[in-house]
């Protein structure tokens, strides 16, 4: 059971780091907040177990992306990001 949890959770750290780098980059690039929200909705439709703390992190992900983009077609891909991560979060029967 360990070696199916161990990628999970490598995949995941590597997703917060990639995010936190992010989040410290001072400039603003739509096109690679972008990027990275659809890394993270594969990352996370892939995990079988999600812990609290990275649902949390995951709430205030999807929370901080919610302006709309200038940008039509990039807009679509985030709002399509977001509502992936939202249902790859959702706990299990609801």
């Amino acid at each position: 059971m360990a070696n199916g949890i161990t990628p999970l959770l490598v995949g995941l750290a590597i997703a917060v780091a990639t995010g936190t780098s992010v989040a410290l980059t001072p400039i603003h690039r739509p096109n690679e907040d972008v990027a990275f929200l659809e890394r993270v909705a594969a990352t996370v439709e892939r995990a079988k177990i999600i812990a609290p703390d990275t649902r949390d992190y995951l709430s205030a992900l999807t929370s901080r992306h919610q302006s709309t983009l200038a940008d039509d077609g990039l807009d679509l891909r985030r709002q399509n990001a977001l509502a992936r991560i939202t249902v790859a979060t959702q706990p299990a029967g609801q």
